[in-house]
């Protein structure tokens, strides 16, 4: 075959096996989807203590038409005795079915929790189904009922749905029951309930119950196709997709050919935007920054500065003139206060006080401009990661370069995205915007969800983690959204300047019983102490050598993260041997 040959094959593999994946993900949602829909809908179905009368829960049934779309074998409710009483769209012969001996019954009374039965024969539909049971519980929680949502299995279901959807009809599934060694449901309906065939007759399903989730290889009728498997664990069933050489042949050079040209005028435009946005800003920067510089050299008098735009920049260029004019005024009346030098004190005193003023007004000045600039960056970027990841996500039809290409984009994207958030959290730091939600947080919590984040990368770098913290029962008083960003920050700067192959540790001590002391330390090549004074400066990079990515803000952000929470950080290190960083928090609750 022509098509799936050497690493094209390995790409097509690779492809349809994410692809099957991603659709199990989402058989799994839909699942999960109707389950909460049950739950919800299973509230509205008592009044508190009993069960409502039948008319009105069959007004109630009949008036969620959208139910209908979700469970295509329809809805039934039983009473206490699990004896059915109501069905919607009503079935002939399906009210006053007991179902009390049925296992999805019983589980049900034992755990009190809704639960997906296997699939079988439906004693009312007569047709192979699978149902969702909830109970229907009274104020103190006892079972005063059951709702039951149905799916015909040898009809329309979900499993086609999402298949069809995602991958369109040419594409064959069967989902499996490798325990019972039956078929729940398939392309072919007719298969629904039956026994698998022998060892032998269907060399897809033999090799997906082997362990062999994908791969190509030839059907009873001598075709190749291309197969991928992957588990539902909510149900413990296997679904199995193929799709055969001829539709590959068919599709892969129009693919190509459509893919190579969109991404071509995708590529020109990102292009023109991105030029047409930095030059526009650009121009008006280098003109000032060149009559800023005349002015400096004194090949121009001070002049105010022509205020073209009604944008930041243009706002930034109106405050500097502000400033100008202020401080011009400063000078001439300095100028004017050489009387006594009692007068020219208190005139300096005054003129440093206005100064200070002006200062922070311009430093707020900056905030906003950096803020906004960082919105303005943001919009686009948005857009350059949106259309990356559709291409991301129809990857089986991209070639080995343009998957690279596409991968750069992100990478490149969300690593601007990162830094472009950073500037916004020290932009609104520094003006007095960053408003913290504090309230009482469990550090064991923050710390597995902020542990997980960094585990691959200390995984890539074969560092291994140890902590003593957890478990402990430690609750602090702080941001939780915040406090998980300050770990993160510190977790992570543990991993990129510690040595390969080495080691972090997280500790706990308690302060006076009303503080909590956290340590991250690393066994890197540490500080000196020129280094440590530096460490919490904005945009102080100590090792850009290395080429170790990052702006140089981010422990800056965290000092003042910390500080807002009332908080303390500090920093211990040898030369050598590594660092340990310190946060220091309000306690609210010891360990017991």
């Amino acid at each position: 075959m022509q098509v799936v040959k050497g690493e094209s094959r390995q790409i097509l593999l690779n492809q349809q096996q994410e692809m099957s994946d991603v659709l199990v993900r989402r058989i799994e949602n839909s699942i999960n989807t109707r389950k909460e829909v049950l739950e919800k809908l299973a509230n509205h179905l008592s009044d508190g203590y009993q069960l409502r009368p039948n008319n009105l829960i069959q007004k109630e049934l009949d008036s969620h038409i959208g139910l209908h779309s979700l469970f295509n074998g329809g809805l039934l409710v039983l009473d206490a005795n699990a004896i059915s009483i109501v069905d919607s769209p009503v079935v002939e012969g399906r009210s006053g079915i007991n179902f009390s001996d049925r296992g999805h019954v019983k589980a049900v009374r034992k755990s009190g929790a809704t639960f997906i039965t296997k699939p079988r024969i439906g004693r009312g539909l007569k047709v192979p189904v699978f149902a969702i049971n909830t109970p229907i519980k009274s104020k103190s929680g006892k079972i005063i009922g059951f709702l039951l949502g149905v799916t015909r299995l040898s009809s329309y279901n979900l499993f086609q749905k999402i298949t069809e959807e995602f991958l369109g009809k040419q594409t064959h599934f069967m989902v499996i029951d490798p325990n019972l060694r039956i078929f729940v449901t398939a392309s072919n309906y007719k298969l629904s309930l039956q026994k698998l065939p022998t060892a032998g007759k269907n060399p897809v399903i033999d090799k997906v119950l082997s362990g062999i989730t994908s791969g190509f290889l030839r059907n009873i009728q001598g075709e190749l196709i291309l197969f991928s498997a992957s588990k539902v664990n909510l149900m413990d069933l296997q679904v199995i997709y193929t799709l055969p050489e001829s539709i590959l042949q068919a599709n892969d050079r129009s693919i190509h050919i459509k893919l190579a040209l969109l991404i071509s005028g995708f590529t020109l435009l990102i292009a023109l935007a991105v030029w047409f946005f930095l030059h526009r800003q650009l121009v008006v920067l280098s003109s000032t920054s060149d009559l800023i510089g005349d002015m400096v050299e004194g090949k121009r008098p001070y002049q105010e500065l022509c205020v073209n735009t009604d944008d930041e920049i243009g706002h930034l260029i109106t405050s500097f003139n502000l400033l100008q004019m202020k401080l011009s005024e400063n000078i001439e009346s300095l100028e004017k206060a050489n009387e006594n030098l009692e007068e020219r004190i208190e005139q300096r005193t005054g003129e440093m006080k206005s100064a200070m003023l002006e200062a922070e007004r311009s430093n707020r000045a900056k905030s906003e401009f950096l803020s906004n600039m960082s919105h303005e960056l943001r919009t686009p970027l948005n857009a350059i990661l949106g259309f990356s990841q559709m291409l991301e996500l129809d990857a089986k039809t991209l070639n080995e370069t343009q998957q690279d290409n596409v991968q750069e984009i992100l990478t490149a994207g969300n690593h601007l995205l990162g830094l472009i958030n950073e500037v916004l959290d020290l932009a609104k730091i520094e003006s007095g915007q960053m408003d913290l939600l504090i309230e009482k947080v469990a550090l064991d919590e923050i710390l597995e969800e902020c542990c997980k984040l960094i585990m691959p990368l200390a995984k890539e770098r074969r560092i291994e983690i140890t902590e003593s913290v957890m478990n402990r029962g430690y609750i602090l008083k702080s941001d939780p959204a915040r406090l998980k960003q300050v770990f993160i920050n510190l977790l992570s700067n543990a991993v990129k300047y510690n040595n390969e192959n080495g080691r972090i540790t997280i500790e706990a001590e308690v302060i006076n019983r009303q503080r909590l002391r956290i340590l991250v330390t690393d066994t890197g090549n540490g500080l000196s102490e020129e280094n440590i004074s530096k460490l919490f400066t904005s945009f102080k990079r100590l090792d850009v050598i290395n080429n170790i990515e990052g702006t140089g803000i981010g422990l800056v952000i965290t000092k003042n993260l910390v500080e807002l929470m009332d908080g303390a950080i500090g920093v211990e290190s040898t030369l050598g041997e590594g660092s340990s960083f310190w946060v220091e928090l309000p306690l609210v609750e010891l360990s017991s």
